[in-house]
Parts: structure tokens; sequence; C-alpha cells
């Protein structure tokens, strides 16, 4: 079953086509009418005593004082925090999780992998927000080399010192 469409009543639509013509030439002509007289009288239809001052709009939130801009830079060092920590907590379960029955090396290779894209933004974000130069900047691209490397070996050539001495390095390169 089909309906066929509403066709609108042609007389209808002239009427109102012929209605709508009318009262916009109304408007134009009192318009007109009101420009010659502006223009007869040597009046500037703006300059007008409530145009001398300016009112405030409200506030859209209701008065309240907006925040000047954020501070990226110690947004930055909150963020190289948490991925300095993200990236320690997968790397510590990255070997234990390589003992667990059957997803164990596929679940281990990606915390690895999840720890050193983290270690690589906590570099970033250390970085940019405690400065190119700093010793925060220096250490954790310290921590990403050993991370990189493997901590049996930093063990071998004694830990704390090798984290020094690769930020020394880095320093001395840049």
């Amino acid at each position: 079953m089909s309906v066929a469409p509403l066709e609108p009543d042609p007389a209808l639509l002239e009427d109102r086509v012929r209605k709508t013509a009318q009262e916009q030439t109304q408007e134009v002509a009192r318009a007109a009418e009101q420009a010659r007289q502006v223009a007869a009288n040597n009046v500037n239809p703006a300059d007008h005593p409530r145009n001398d001052s300016v009112t405030p709009l409200p506030r859209p939130n209701g008065g309240i004082e907006l925040p000047g801009p954020p501070d990226y830079r110690a947004l930055a060092r909150q963020y190289a925090a948490a991925t300095r920590q993200v990236s320690s907590v997968t790397g510590m379960l990255a070997l234990p999780a390589r003992f667990i029955p059957v997803i164990g090396p596929a679940a281990s290779a990606q915390l690895t992998r999840m720890s050193l894209e983290a270690g690589v933004a906590n570099v970033l974000l250390t970085g940019y927000g405690y400065g190119w130069t700093s010793k925060e900047f220096m250490h954790s691209v310290g921590r990403l080399t050993l991370s990189t490397v493997g901590w049996p070996l930093a063990k071998k050539l004694g830990g704390d010192k090798v984290v020094k001495g690769a930020s020394r390095l880095f320093k001395k390169l840049f």
C-alpha cells in the first residue's frame, strides 16, 4: 500500500507569496522614508547618548572569574612522574609475566614494550617540563638507556653509577 504525497494547493501558495512580498515592500518603503528623514534633518542615528557608554554583558558562568592559561610545564612534570611510574611498574611485571603458562611470552613482550614507550614519553615530558639541559632530564635519559640495555648489565656495571655516567655522557653530547 503506497501513500500519495500531499501536494500543496497552488492557490494558497500564491496567496502566501503575494502577502510576504507586500510585507517586504512595506518594510523597505518604511526604512527608505526613515533614511530620507534622517538625511534631511542632518541627524546621525548612531549619535545618541545611550551609545556613549558601554554596559558589560553578563558573564555566562555566573560572574565567576576564569583562571588564566594553564601552566603546561607543570602539567608536563606531573605527566612525567606518572609515566616514570608506569614504565617502572610495567618493566618490573615483564619478568614474572614471562612464566605465566601459554600467554606468558606474549604478555612479557607487551609489558616490555609498554615500559619502553612509557620511558620514552617520560624522557620527552621531563625534557619539556624541567628543561632539556636539566639534571632531571639527564637522569630520565639515563634510566631509559638502562631499561633498554637491561638491569642485569646495569647491576654488573654498578647500577646507580651507570645512571650518573650515562647522564654525564648525554650532557656532554648535547
